[in-house]
């Protein structure tokens, strides 16, 4: 019998449980006797219709009604209706303290008004008694009422300013009436010796005028109840406290308490069953929603999982801690996030609170802890391997990681300051792509029953970009070298690495759309700049020896001396007759003009990109969400050109005019220049510009110049210098024609019309007749040769007149010689006094001076390159795929090993 009551009892303190809610702000509880007319009351509040009729047994009207709120139908006798608390908004019904069903109902209707009053926050008491029971002889039971009040709460000094009066079936008290026959019930009760502090309390505050005594009036008459009474309790209920969290007092009679035991063991059964059935398997359930909508680090995952192994920690197998494990439990479920899971295990705690309460003192409650801390056990290990970091493995450059959940961020972490070529990561369970990665050029494989893309993620295999050049600018022009002046051209960039290789394989992958996989090949690197030209060098100080030396590349202007007196006159007219001398004047100038600037060297044209990658994406179930792949590569920048050097600064510029007495000019070919066409020569360096007129023809394999129009020629070649002036001029050996005629020059000048060429300290002359002219020869130097300063020529034969083989000079019978003769005067006595008087007469009219530029004061800038270099341009390496067979070898290996195998029936294969 006793085990059907227990199980009674267990059944409805569950309900009692399920009725009641663990936490709720307010509760007005309405307490009183069976048959006071608790229900009735609350329905009257909760205006539902109530009417009276004539009850003939006892000649008085009763109430009912045809609609009760649930739970609180109104009964009619003195056997109680209402089993378990019944509520209509904050107002519950709870059984009552008279109940004469015996132990099952004392214990259920004490845990309800415990529940009651440990759910909510604040509270109000609703004390109900009739009439009868006050006046009547049944003035006890309202005494043990107000007893069990006072008992019910801990607290009574607050209670009664929470408590208000309800006289139900009021026919004849009022408010006056009350209050005097309650302090008359003191008086007579206050020397009994089973009349407590509670009930003394109690009654001495309803007694005074600070209390709140209201009533609900007996019908008088059948029909329907009159709303008068209604607003008057409701007034009184407002100007009573609530009860800040107040505290129970609950007892129960001895003959309940001796089921308390049983009733304690039945609890720890259910504590059992609900942590091995319930807790422990709710546990995996959390851990898997954990992973499934995890969306954030591995790491923080791991956190979670932490948080929750920790907290399981705290639960021990001890019996003596069984309080403590409880407790502990209870923080775990909320962890859980399960509120159903929470409250049911709360209720199992307040329940085993409420035992504790109402428990004789000689019972220990204790449990069989060894029961279901295995389960807590298991659910430990389980944590733990999840929590675990994976196995790392690194052959060469080769890395591979393995276990159970791993993520990206275990791979980065894994990779740092590694030189790798290939990854392969192999997950038991799941794989968390929650970080992005960064491996140029690597190898990647994935493969995993469950992958999920945590946020925006991008795994970036693009090819390393090609290497820069270092120096990463090309060398520079050396000045003052001819052949380095020339900033050095920048090679071509070198190649962009290889794209990376991607492959993943599984069952199911989840938001793959908010992947990107770059397998790009490297942009090419940038192409070497190329050198800068150097400066080229300032020309130096020759110019002032030139114009002293008067070298014929500083003479830019030669003039008759116009005599400008009569005096001059006579003088000049008294050396043509003594001497072969005319005078001239004669403008030196010359400066050492500086280096033209080197060359800038060209850029190197960008390198090649790298090949792209290949994507390969295995799943055994189709998803809709593909990842987004990026194939591309770019050539790199070009290099770029060298600036081009700054042109020397020209040597400073020297002039001087020179009066000069020349002996025998005409044969010498000493003649006035003409001003329109200066001296071409360039200054000192052997360079000039090549002007040709169209009937000039230049054969350079025979040296052989053609003239056949006249017009001014100027040719440089190499060092030698070649001028013309009405004719042909030719140097070191070269032969020219013109019609019949011959013009040759050895080691030194020649000139048509001044008839005058040197070797060493020999002198050739010739004369110009109109058809014929002739050269002496070396082998006649002996006739003309020059000593001390002094011409002296020993013979002179008569046109056409040989000596021994000997070559000699032609004279035409219009030459100057006949005048000479004519006048008697011998040619030796004038080859004698010429050259005296040429020493004599010349001097420096214009001493050398340095003048100011009116030119351009330094030669051009060096050249800008116009384009690239491309030359040996490097292509980047042939691609290598991921071996696909290979892979699938390795993952097969893996998973058997660990039990754990993924049978692809079909695959959704993405290859790009």
């Amino acid at each position: 019998m006793a085990s059907n009551e227990i199980e009674e009892i267990y059944q409805l303190i569950n309900q009692v449980d399920a009725k009641i809610p663990s936490q709720q702000e307010n509760a007005i509880v309405i307490i009183g006797d069976t048959g006071e007319g608790k229900s009735a009351l609350l329905n009257y509040l909760a205006e539902v219709p109530l009417f009276s009729k004539a009850d003939e047994g006892f000649d008085e009207f009763v109430i009912n009604t045809d609609s009760a709120v649930e739970g609180m139908e109104i009964g009619d006798g003195c056997v109680a209706k209402t089993s378990l608390p019944s509520s209509w908004m904050e107002f519950w019904d709870c059984p009552g303290f008279g109940d004469t069903r015996g132990s099952v109902q004392d214990i259920v209707n004490a845990f309800s008004i415990y529940k009651l009053i440990k759910s909510a926050k604040k509270v109000k008491v609703l004390v109900i008694v009739s009439e009868n029971t006050i006046k009547g002889s049944r003035r006890k039971s309202f005494l043990n009422l107000i007893r069990n009040v006072g008992e019910t709460f801990k607290n009574t000094d607050e209670l009664i300013y929470g408590l208000c009066l309800v006289v139900t079936k009021n026919e004849s008290l009022n408010l006056e009436k009350m209050r005097k026959g309650l302090h008359k019930i003191l008086k007579e009760q206050d020397d009994q010796e089973n009349f407590n502090i509670s009930q003394r309390k109690i009654l001495d505050f309803l007694s005074s005028p600070k209390s709140q005594i209201v009533f609900f009036n007996a019908p008088q008459k059948e029909g329907l109840i009159s709303d008068e009474d209604r607003s008057l309790i409701l007034e009184g209920l407002n100007k009573i406290s609530y009860l800040e969290n107040p505290e129970p007092s609950i007892s129960i009679s001895p003959e309940s308490k001796n089921l308390i035991s049983s009733l304690s063991e039945k609890l720890n059964d259910d504590i059992e069953n609900f942590i091995s059935l319930k807790f422990c398997p709710e546990i995996l359930v959390y851990i898997g929603k954990l992973i499934e909508y995890h969306s954030d680090t591995i790491d923080e995952l791991r956190s979670l999982l932490k948080q929750l192994s920790d907290q399981l920690e705290n639960i021990s197998d001890e019996p003596s801690q069984f309080e403590n494990n409880l407790y502990q439990i209870f923080l775990t479920t909320k962890m859980l996030q399960n509120e159903e899971l929470k409250d049911k295990f709360y209720k199992k705690i307040f329940q085993l609170d409420f035992i504790k309460l109402i428990k004789p003192e000689s019972l220990k409650i204790r449990s069989n802890t060894s029961s279901w801390y295995r389960f807590i056990l298991e659910s430990l290990r389980n944590l733990n391997i999840l929590i675990s970091l994976p196995e790392k493995d690194i052959q060469g450059r080769k890395l591979t990681l393995k276990g159970l959940m791993i993520g990206i961020k275990d791979l980065n972490t894994a990779m740092k300051d590694q030189n790798l070529s290939e990854i392969n990561i192999y997950s038991l369970k799941y794989l968390f792509i929650d970080e992005d990665v960064i491996a140029p050029g690597i190898n990647l494989t994935l493969i995993s029953p469950r992958m999920s893309v945590i946020g925006k993620r991008i795994i970036n295999l693009k090819g390393n970009p090609g290497p820069q050049h270092q120096p990463s600018k090309a060398s520079d022009g050396v000045s003052g070298s001819e052949d380095q002046i020339n900033g050095k051209d920048g090679l071509p960039g070198l190649p962009g690495g290889n794209g990376g290789n991607f492959y993943a394989k599984g069952k199911k992958f989840f938001n793959m759309s908010s992947l990107t996989i770059d397998v790009s090949g490297g942009d090419g690197g940038k192409g070497q700049d190329g050198g800068n030209g150097a400066k080229g060098m300032d020309g130096r100080d020759h110019g002032r020896e030139n114009v002293m030396n008067r070298k014929e590349s500083a003479l830019i202007l030669r003039e008759n001396f116009t005599a400008e007196s009569r005096l001059n006159y006579i003088e000049k007219g008294i050396k043509f007759f003594l001497t072969f001398n005319d005078k001239f004047r004669e403008i030196y100038e010359s400066y050492d003009p500086g280096q033209k600037g080197g060359n800038g060297g060209q850029g190197g044209v960008g390198g090649l990109g790298g090949k792209s990658g290949s994507v390969i994406i295995e799943c055994q179930f189709q998803s809709s969400e593909n990842p987004t792949i990026i194939k591309s590569c770019g050539r790199g920048e070009d290099g770029r050109g060298g600036r081009p050097g700054l042109g020397g600064k020209n040597g400073p510029k020297y002039r001087g005019i020179y009066i000069n007495e020349a002996v025998f000019p005409q044969f010498r070919g000493i003649n006035p220049t003409d001003p329109n066409k200066p001296n071409e020569i360039a200054k000192g360096t052997g360079i000039a510009a090549v002007t040709v007129t169209s009937g000039a023809i230049t054969k350079e394999a025979t040296k052989e110049l053609v003239f056949q129009q006249s017009g001014q020629i100027t040719i440089t070649e190499g060092s030698k210098q070649l001028i013309s002036k009405g004719g042909l001029f030719v140097k070191d050996a070269v032969i020219t024609t013109e019609g019949t005629k011959q013009l040759i020059s050895k080691g030194g000048w020649f000139v048509k019309d001044a008839v005058v060429a040197t070797e060493g300290s020999k002198i050739f002359m010739q004369e110009v007749t109109k058809n014929s002219f002739k050269v002496l020869s070396q082998e006649a130097a002996e006739e003309v040769t020059k000593q001390g300063g002094k011409v002296i020529i020993k013979d002179v034969l008569k046109v056409g007149a040989t000596e021994s083989g000997k070559h000699v000079v032609k004279v035409g019978g219009n030459a100057f010689f006949s005048i000479m003769q004519g006048v008697g005067i011998s040619l030796a006595a004038q080859a004698v006094i010429s050259p005296i008087s040429a020493h004599l007469s010349s001097y420096w009219e214009k001493e050398v001076h340095e003048i100011i530029y009116d030119d351009i004061k330094c030669v051009s800038n060096g050249e800008s390159p116009f384009s690239l270099n491309v030359r040996d341009i490097k292509q980047p390496f042939e691609q290598t795929f991921i071996n696909k067979e290979k892979q699938n070898a390795l993952y097969d290996q893996f998973y058997r090993q660990k039990g754990e195998i993924i049978d692809f029936t079909t695959n959704w294969c993405l290859l790009d």
